[in-house]
C-alpha cells in the first residue's frame, strides 16, 4: 500500500516518522541517564544522613550512659543518699534538710547541662523516689513508685546496672516522649543503697531525627524498634503526627521492608513503598545500642521531578513539532522534498548525540517556520540536558561535601585515638597542626597557648610557618589587637574572609608576611581557664563553612582533653612520689599485697609491727610475715587478704586484736584492708592497715569511767530531786501501819476485845502498805545502783510504770496531771530498761520544772505509738509550761549546759538522755514555743544490729 502512495505522501510519512523517532530516541536515552544518576545521587546522600544520624544517636546514648556512670560515684551522693532515705518519713530532720540541700546544690543543675534531662531521681531500695531534683516533678513524683510499666521494669533493671527504659509517653505537661535511664548506688562499704533514675526528653532526639535537612519536602527519617510481628515506629512522622508508639510496620509487608531490614540488624538502600502507599527512595541503618532500626527516605516522585518534568515538557513539543510535520507535509509535499532530507539528515546527527547542529532557514514560508522551529526544539533539549547536568553537578557537590565531612570525623576520631595512646603532648601537637592544616587545604596552622597573665600566646605548634618562627618561642599578643586574641574575648569561632579588609582587630604582621588572606580561629576551652587558641589560615580566598568551625573546633576540644590529661598524668607522677613519701610516713602500718597475697610493700610502722624490713618481706605471703590472734580466745583469726578476695568489699576496722612479730613481741592492734580494683574491675592487690591501739584503749577506758561517774552524779541528782515525792510515797502506807499498831496496842492495854475478822483484814492491808512501801524501795535501789549494759527486749509500758513509781508523787504534788496515751500492742523493743527509765526520769523532771508555780490547768502527756513504716516506736513527753527560746533549743542537748539557777541543775540530764538514746540507734528531738509548752520526741528501732 506504501508502494502506491505519491513521493510527497511519502516524504511526509517519513519526514513525520523520522522527526518523532529522533525525538523520542534521545529523550529516552537522556531520561535513562538522569534516572540513574538523580536514584545513586539520592541513595548516596540518604546513606550518608542515615550514618549520620544512626552514629548520632549511638553517641548520644553512650556519653549519658557515662553520665549515670558519672553520678554513681559522686561522694555527695554515696554520703547523703543513705540519709535521705532513712529519713524519708521525717524531711522536717535537720539532718534530712542539710543532706537535700546538699544534694541540691550538686544535682539541680545538672539536668541543664544538655538540655536532655528532665529530671534526676533517686530511689530507695522498696522502689520509693526520695529526691527529684526537678521542683515540677517533686510534688508528683516524691514517696511515689516509678510510674508504669518501664517505671517498675528501669527500678527492677537498675539494681543490677546502667539500664535504658523502652521510650514511653510522659504524663506531665513539660515534654511529651520521654526515657528512664537507671543505675545502682552503693555506698563506702559496698552496700546497695538504692538506684539513680535519669528522665530523658525524648523531644530532644527526635528533634534531631525529624531534621528534614537534605530530604526535600517529602522526607524524612523513621526510628523503630523490633517487637513480636514486626516492628513498631518511636518517633512522629513527617506524614502522620500521631505515630509514635502506634504505627506498626508488619512483617511481609512490602512497605514494611526498609525498616524490617534495619531492626533485623542489616544495612542498606533501594526503591521500596512507604507506610502512606507511596514510591521512596530509602537508605536504612541498624542502631546496635538498642536494636533500633534507622531509614532515611525521600518520595521517588519528588527525587524524580526534574526528569518527569523533562518528559512533559518534551512530549509536548514532540506533538506540537508531529502536528505541524504532518500538516506542512501534506500541504506542501513536493517542496518539502529537500528540506525534509536535509532536516532528516540533521535529526540523524542529533540522534547520535550531536545537539550542536541546527537546520538552515533559507525562506520564510512554512519551511523556513520548521526550520526554526526544529531549532527551537534541539535548544529546549540542550537546555534541558543542560539543567540536568547541573542538578547531577549539584548533587556531586553534596556528595563531595558529604565525602570530606566525613573525612573530617574520620581524623577527628583518628585524632582522639591518637591523644589516648600518646603521652608525648609535643609530638601530638606537631601531627595535629599538620592533619589540620591537609584535611581544611590550607597552608598554615598553629596552635597558641595563652600564658599565665592572659597577656600573650606562645606559639605551641606550627605547619608550614618560615623557619624563623620556631614553635615554643614566638609569641602573640593576647589583646583585641589580634585575631587570636579577639577569638580569646568573643569566645566563639571568629572567620576572616580577606585579612585585607578586616576592622574587627589588627592583622598580625607574621600573618601579612605569609600572605595570608582568609583564615579562622576557636578557643581551646580548659576547665579552669582556656588552654589557647587553634588556627588555619590561608593565601588564597576562600570560604569555611560550618563543617570546617566544627571540625576545628572538634579538633580544639581533643586538644584541650590533651593537655587536661597530660597535666593530670604530671599530677599523678607526683602524687605516687608523694603517696611514697606519705606510706612511708604515716602513723598507721600499712602493707600491700598482689592479688595472690604476696607482700609488695611495708611502711615504716608496719616493719616495726611485724619485725620484717621491706627487702626481707616483699614476695613473702602476708601469712608468713605475721598474724592476728583474738585478744580474749588466743585464736588465730581469718587472713584479711583471704576474706577481702572472697567478698571483694572493703574489712572495716576490727576489735583489738593481737599481732606477734618474729621476735615474739606482742602488740594490740586493730587491722582493716580493701580491694584495689583495676580498670576491668578486678581486683589487682589488696592494702592492709594496722593500728596500734594501746593508748586509746586506756582512753576509752578512762572514757567510760569519767562517763559512769557522771551518770552516776547525774542519778543522785534525779534521786535527790524526786526523794521528797518519794517519802511522801512511802510516809502515806506508814501512817496507815503507824495507826494500825497503835489502835492494836491500845486495845491491848485496855484489855478490849478484839474481832479477829476485822483484825485480819486489817492486818492483810497492813501487809499491803509493807509490800508497797518494799516495790518502792526495791526500784529506787535499781534505779540507783549501777547501770548494766544488757539489752534486752524491753515493754515500753512497763519502763513507764517504774517510772511513775519514782516520779508520780512528785507530779501530784505539784497539781500536775498526767496523761497517759499508750498505743496497744506495741512491739517491745532491744534496749536497756535501767537506761531507758533514766531517758524518761530526766524529761519528766525537765517538763515538771517547766511549770513556775502551781497551776490548776499544768499537764504532762506520756505517748507512745508506732511509726507509718513499723520499723520505729515512737515516744513523746509534752508539757504546756514555760516553754524554751528558739536560741536556747541549739544547746540543750550539750554537757553542763542549763537556764535553771545555779545549785538547782548540773546541766548533764539531757546530754544523758542524748548518749543513751544515740546508744540505743535512736534519735531524739526537740520542739518548744515560749508560753505554749514543749515536746520531746524519742525514735527507738524495733531491730537494729548491737
Amino acid at each position: 500500500m506504501f508502494k502506491n502512495l505519491r513521493i510527497g505522501t511519502k516524504l511526509s510519512i517519513i519526514f513525520v516518522f523520522v522527526v518523532t523517532l529522533s525525538t523520542l530516541i534521545v529523550s529516552f536515552i537522556g531520561f535513562n541517564v538522569a534516572e540513574k544518576s538523580i536514584k545513586s545521587s539520592q541513595i548516596t546522600s540518604l546513606t550518608h544522613i542515615a550514618i549520620l544520624k544512626a552514629d548520632w544517636i549511638n553517641t548520644f546514648f553512650r556519653e549519658r550512659s557515662s553520665d549515670i556512670k558519672i553520678i554513681q560515684d559522686y561522694y555527695n551522693v554515696k554520703t547523703n543518699f543513705p540519709i535521705i532515705t532513712m529519713l524519708a518519713t521525717d524531711r522536717a530532720n535537720l539532718a534530712y534538710i542539710k543532706a537535700k540541700k546538699m544534694l541540691d546544690d550538686q544535682i539541680k543543675t545538672f539536668p541543664n547541662v544538655n538540655g536532655c534531662y528532665v529530671d534526676f531521681m533517686l530511689v530507695s531500695p522498696e522502689g520509693k523516689v526520695v529526691y527529684s531534683a526537678n521542683e515540677l516533678h517533686e510534688k508528683i513524683d516524691l514517696d511515689s513508685y516509678l510510674t508504669g510499666v518501664e517505671g517498675k521494669k528501669a527500678f527492677e533493671q537498675g539494681k543490677k546496672g546502667v539500664f535504658f527504659s523502652d521510650i514511653y509517653v510522659s504524663e506531665l505537661k513539660d515534654y511529651t516522649y520521654g526515657m528512664l535511664i537507671t543505675a545502682p548506688v552503693y555506698n563506702f562499704k559496698g552496700y546497695f543503697t538504692g538506684v539513680i533514675a535519669l528522665e530523658l526528653d525524648m523531644d530532644y532526639i527526635f528533634k534531631y531525627i525529624q531534621d528534614t535537612t537534605g530530604l526535600g519536602k517529602t522526607g524524612e527519617t523513621l526510628i523503630g524498634k523490633k517487637i513480636t510481628d514486626g516492628a513498631l515506629f518511636l518517633n512522629v512522622l513527617r506524614h502522620d503526627k500521631d505515630s509514635a508508639l502506634k504505627r506498626k510496620a508488619l512483617f511481609g509487608v512490602r512497605s514494611a521492608f526498609p525498616m524490617m531490614e534495619a531492626v533485623q540488624g542489616r544495612n542498606g538502600a533501594d526503591i521500596s513503598i512507604d507506610y502512606r502507599g507511596k514510591d521512596i527512595i530509602a537508605a536504612w541503618r541498624h542502631i546496635e545500642t538498642f536494636n533500633w532500626g534507622l531509614v532515611a527516605k525521600i518520595d521517588v516522585s519528588e527525587a524524580y521531578a526534574p526528569v518527569n518534568h523533562l518528559k512533559i515538557t518534551v512530549l509536548l513539543t514532540t506533538s506540537i513539532f508531529f502536528v505541524i510535520a504532518t500538516v506542512i507535509s501534506l500541504l506542501y509535499a513536493k517542496s518539502l522534498t529537500r528540506p525534509v532530507k536535509e532536516l532528516s539528515d540533521i535529526t540523524a546527527k542529533i540522534a547520535h548525540g550531536d545537539l550542536t547542529l541546527r537546520a538552515k532557514v533559507e525562506s520564510k514560508d512554512e519551511i523556513g517556520i520548521l526550520a526554526i522551529s526544529f531549532n527551537k526544539m534541539t535548544e529546549s533539549i540542550v537546555d534541558a540536558r543542560s539543567r540536568i547536568e547541573q542538578t547531577i553537578a549539584d548533587l556531586k557537590l553534596s556528595e563531595k561535601h558529604l565525602v570530606a565531612r566525613i573525612k573530617q570525623q574520620a581524623i577527628i576520631a583518628d585524632i582522639g585515638l591518637k591523644a589516648l595512646a600518646t603521652a608525648d603532648i609535643k609530638t601530638l601537637m606537631d601531627e595535629i597542626v599538620s592533619l589540620a592544616a591537609k584535611t581544611l587545604d590550607v597552608e598554615f596552622c598553629k596552635i597558641l597557648e595563652l600564658l599565665p597573665g592572659n597577656k600573650s600566646f606562645l606559639l605551641r605548634a606550627g605547619f608550614g610557618w618560615n623557619s624563623e618562627i620556631v614553635a615554643g618561642r614566638a609569641t602573640v599578643s593576647a589583646g583585641s589587637d589580634s585575631q587570636a586574641g579577639y577569638t580569646l574575648i568573643s569566645d566563639k569561632p571568629v572567620i576572616v574572609e580577606d585579612m585585607n579588609s578586616e576592622t574587627r582587630f589588627n592583622v598580625p604582621t607574621f600573618l601579612l608576611e605569609h600572605g595570608v588572606v582568609s583564615g579562622m580561629s576557636v578557643v581551646i576551652h580548659g576547665k579552669n581557664r582556656p588552654f589557647g587558641v587553634f588556627g588555619a589560615h590561608s593565601t588564597r580566598k576562600r570560604l569555611f563553612n560550618n563543617d570546617d568551625i566544627y571540625f576545628l573546633q572538634a579538633i580544639a576540644n581533643i586538644v584541650a582533653e590533651a593537655c587536661e590529661h597530660n597535666q593530670l598524668e604530671n599530677a599523678l607522677i607526683s602524687e605516687k612520689e608523694y603517696l611514697g613519701v606519705t606510706l612511708r610516713s604515716i602513723g598507721d602500718g600499712v602493707i600491700t599485697t598482689d592479688n595472690k597475697g604476696k607482700i609488695v610493700l611495708l611502711n615504716k610502722v608496719a616493719e616495726d609491727f611485724t619485725g620484717w624490713s621491706q627487702s626481707d618481706a616483699k614476695g613473702k605471703i602476708l601469712s608468713e610475715v605475721f598474724s592476728s590472734i583474738n585478744i580474749n580466745s588466743r585464736i588465730a583469726e581469718d587472713n584479711l587478704v583471704d576474706i577481702v578476695l572472697k567478698t571483694r568489699k572493703i574489712v572495716p576496722f576490727s576489735d583489738d586484736k593481737i599481732i606477734k612479730n618474729n621476735k615474739g613481741t606482742e602488740k594490740t592492734v586493730s587491722e582493716s584492708a580493701a580491694p584495689l580494683f583495676g580498670q576491668d574491675n578486678e581486683i589487682i592487690g589488696i592494702v592492709i592497715v594496722i593500728r596500734d591501739v594501746t593508748e586509746r584503749k586506756r582512753l576509752e577506758e578512762e572514757k567510760d569511767k569519767m562517763k559512769m561517774k557522771m551518770v552516776s552524779a547525774s542519778k543522785l541528782a534525779s534521786l535527790g530531786e524526786i526523794a521528797a515525792g518519794v517519802a511522801h510515797e512511802i510516809n502515806q502506807p506508814l501512817t496507815y501501819i503507824s495507826a494500825f499498831i497503835q489502835t492494836a496496842q491500845d486495845d491491848i492495854e485496855e484489855n478490849v476485845k478484839i474481832n479477829e475478822i476485822k483484825l485480819g483484814k486489817k492486818l492483810k492491808s497492813a501487809y499491803t502498805e509493807v509490800k508497797r512501801i518494799n516495790s518502792i524501795v526495791q526500784h529506787l535501789r535499781t534505779f540507783g545502783r549501777q547501770s548494766e549494759s544488757n539489752m534486752r527486749h524491753v515493754n515500753i509500758e512497763t519502763v513507764f510504770n517504774n517510772t511513775l513509781l519514782l516520779m508520780g508523787e512528785r507530779i501530784r504534788l505539784r497539781n500536775i496531771a498526767l496523761i497517759k496515751d499508750i498505743e496497744e500492742d506495741l512491739p517491745m523493743v532491744l534496749a536497756n530498761s535501767n537506761r531507758l527509765e533514766e531517758v524518761f526520769i530526766n524529761l519528766f523532771q525537765n517538763a515538771i520544772d517547766a511549770f513556775n508555780v502551781k497551776s490548776d490547768n499544768s499537764e504532762i502527756c506520756f505517748k507512745a505509738s508506732l511509726s507509718h513504716d513499723k520499723k520505729f516506736i515512737i515516744i513523746s513527753v509534752r508539757d504546756n509550761g514555760a516553754g524554751i527560746e528558739k536560741k536556747t533549743l541549739e544547746k540543750i542537748f550539750e554537757p553542763f549546759f542549763t537556764t535553771k539557777e545555779v545549785g538547782k541543775g548540773t546541766g548533764m540530764g539531757l546530754s544523758i538522755v542524748y548518749g543513751i538514746i544515740q546508744e540505743h540507734k535512736g534519735a531524739i528531738t526537740c520542739d518548744s514555743e515560749l508560753n505554749i509548752g514543749t515536746t520531746f520526741e524519742v525514735r527507738l528501732p524495733i531491730k537494729y544490729e548491737v
